[in-house]
């Protein structure tokens, strides 16, 4: 399972750099409002508006409302208005490379949902992992260290099973 959620973590980083190269030619400020995209925030954002021209007849607070419709309501109003201002304001300054009916449009809303896929499968795993690993009598104490968090312990106790099998430190070192 450790090794599973470190290959879903390394191919969603590579689809992200995907995402982020695209915008570069369609809507590079997103790249700086949203910075790394993967929440969901940022992902709503960037597939709905994935170029400048996708804000005509938009003002902050009608996209506000649209977005307040499409994520989480944990996700604080402040944060959804302060974004659509930033994302707003980007967009009457942006002199984008690629037209807004370019492929690129079309591949970022593709990116867009592979991230969410793997984005719900990364946290599927995430909570087996950490359930699993709960089952180890060795959890408890090395989630105590600080700076050891939940998921690092799991990972630790995925890779290498029971530590107590270790007869040194060298030797799960090794």
């Amino acid at each position: 399972m450790a090794h599973r959620y470190l290959e879903i973590t390394k191919e969603r980083s590579r689809i992200i750099n995907h995402l982020h190269a695209a915008l570069d030619q369609t809507f590079p400020e997103l790249n700086d409002i949203f910075n790394p995209i993967r929440s969901v925030l940022g992902l709503t954002f960037v597939s709905l508006f994935p170029h400048p021209d996708f804000l005509t007849g938009y003002i902050p607070g009608t996209m506000a409302k649209q977005i307040i419709g499409l994520v989480s309501p944990k996700i604080h109003l402040d944060l959804i208005v302060r974004r659509c201002n930033e994302v707003w304001q980007a967009g009457q300054l942006s002199y984008p490379a690629q037209s807004a009916n370019s492929f690129l449009t079309n591949q970022i809303h593709s990116y867009c949902e592979e991230i969410q896929r793997y984005n719900q499968a990364h946290d599927l795993l995430k909570r087996q992992l950490i359930t699993y690993a709960k089952t180890f009598p060795e959890f408890k104490l090395i989630a105590s260290i600080p700076g050891a968090g939940e998921i690092s312990t799991a990972l630790l106790l995925g890779f290498t099973g029971k530590i107590a099998r270790f007869p040194s430190y060298k030797q799960l070192n090794a």
